[in-house]
């Protein structure tokens, strides 16, 4: 049995309005912006969402599983799909890794150059999937060692 789970709440052409935050604007379009108001409503949609996982870990770390939590053998995985939205940046996109007793966690790794594609070939070595490359083989140089410590 695999447990793997994928939650996405939200896509690249999100016409989410975040009401509940007092935005009136889809945030698709807000990205678009790069005015002070467009941008504060940027970190209250980010926050909002980094708000709700951290409240998924804290069930996981909940649920007690000998030894340990389950958040203690999961690895949770949250991105974006750009670095920046207004020019479509492809480069610098931020994610969170849990170490899900894989990784070495606590650090901010920076990667530079490197494609997604490695980034979930390491999560697969993660999860005992012992690939050599993921997606196109063009844009895999494998798996991103600074991730194991």
């Amino acid at each position: 049995l695999t447990r793997v789970a994928s939650i996405m709440w939200s896509g690249a052409l999100s016409p989410t309005v975040h009401t509940w935050l007092g935005h009136t604007v889809d945030h698709h379009t807000i990205s678009h912006f790069g005015d002070p108001t467009s941008v504060q409503q940027l970190v209250d949609i980010n926050a909002w969402y980094m708000t709700r996982l951290k409240e998924f870990m804290a069930r996981l770390e909940a649920i007690t599983e000998d030894p340990g939590t389950v958040l203690d053998r999961t690895i949770v995985c949250c991105g974006s799909d750009l670095g920046k939205g207004q020019p479509h940046y492809c480069t610098k996109i931020p994610f969170l890794v849990t170490d899900g007793g894989y990784f070495k966690g606590g650090r901010h790794v920076v990667q530079d150059g490197r494609s997604h594609n490695d980034l979930l070939l390491s999560l697969m070595h993660g999860m005992g999937v012992p690939e050599s490359t993921f997606g196109d083989p063009a844009f895999c140089g494998g798996p991103i060692a600074e991730l194991l410590g």
